[in-house]
């Protein structure tokens, strides 16, 4: 008998994270910079984890200061979540920047994105 996979339930996504992006209308100021300017895309329930020790891609290298690791549902306004967002931590104000995104399980139902945090 094959067992199969449980759903995740509500109670695995105890953060309520909000996800932003870069302002594509953002303008840019006097010196050709375009200045960080945020879009609220949705907020979400999310598993937000620290990592604890080192990730490496390969033996002998390391990943670049991956803090944190954040799952969260899949939907038609996550699916789109790549490296150029950034998840906020609604309690606590903390900025996960995303370095790397994937669907561990390739079932398009949990998005597991490791993050950098972001100290300001």
């Amino acid at each position: 008998m094959v067992r199969l996979r449980k759903r995740p339930r509500a109670g695995h996504y105890r953060t309520r994270v909000a996800v932003y992006k870069q302002n594509p209308d953002a303008a840019a100021n006097s010196d050709g910079e375009v200045p960080e300017s945020a879009l609220l895309v949705t907020e979400r329930w999310a598993e937000v984890a620290p990592v604890l020790g080192t990730i490496q891609k390969f033996p002998g290298t390391q990943e670049d200061n991956v803090t944190h690791i954040v799952k969260i549902r899949l939907d038609e306004v996550t699916e789109d979540v790549d490296s150029r967002h950034w998840f906020v931590v609604l309690k606590t104000s903390q900025r996960l920047n995303v370095k790397s995104i994937f669907d561990a399980d390739n079932r398009r139902r949990v998005m597991t994105a490791k993050c950098e945090e972001r100290i300001t």
